[in-house]
């Protein structure tokens, strides 16, 4: 399990290991406190990825994430990342969590030993395929979240009264609390 960690949405300032801190939540629910933040994404019991994952993500995305034993937290960690899809005719390429998306095909990478995006880019290299524009990269909330935006982003505060709605979405703390 690896460090995860957040700047606070109204100061900016890092949320470090040991700090008391808020998981702000919208529309005048209370602030989920964590006494004592660990660095793992937990806040007061409720993991933020989940949070966010079942904040944002479709109904179907959810419910396929639950009959294959994926965990929520997957999705809310690859919310924020990306696939690509061909400029040709729209088919979409990604190497993590297609087994949730309908025509969302699988892939590691041009050394992987699992390589598959359906035979018909034999002989190039997915570096050639961005670098020429043939695969262009899209943001993984096209795929997973209502309405295809992540409307509920993680947001931070060291005061429990911040208000959701008046703050911009956390950043990610580069150091990771330490």
């Amino acid at each position: 399990m690896g460090n995860f960690s957040w700047k606070t949405s109204d100061t900016k300032k890092a949320i470090k290991i040991c700090m008391k801190a808020y998981l702000l939540q919208p529309n005048g629910k209370k602030a989920i406190e964590e006494l004592s933040y660990e660095g793992y994404g937990d806040f007061g019991g409720v993991d933020a990825f989940d949070w966010l994952a079942l904040n944002n993500a479709t109904v179907d995305v959810l419910s396929r994430a639950n009959k294959l034993n994926r965990e929520i937290r997957d999705i809310g960690i690859y919310m924020s990342d990306f696939y690509y899809e061909d400029s040709r005719d729209g088919r979409k390429f990604s190497f993590q969590l297609s087994e949730l998306v309908d025509d969302l095909s699988f892939f590691i990478d041009d050394e992987g030993e699992r390589t598959n995006y359906g035979g018909i880019y034999t002989g190039i290299s997915i570096n050639k395929l961005i670098s020429s524009g043939v695969w262009v990269k899209k943001p993984f909330s096209d795929l997973l979240c209502v309405d295809g935006e992540i409307k509920y982003p993680l947001k931070f505060s060291f005061n429990p009264d911040a208000v959701y709605e008046e703050l911009p979405a956390a950043e990610m703390d580069p150091r990771q609390g330490l």
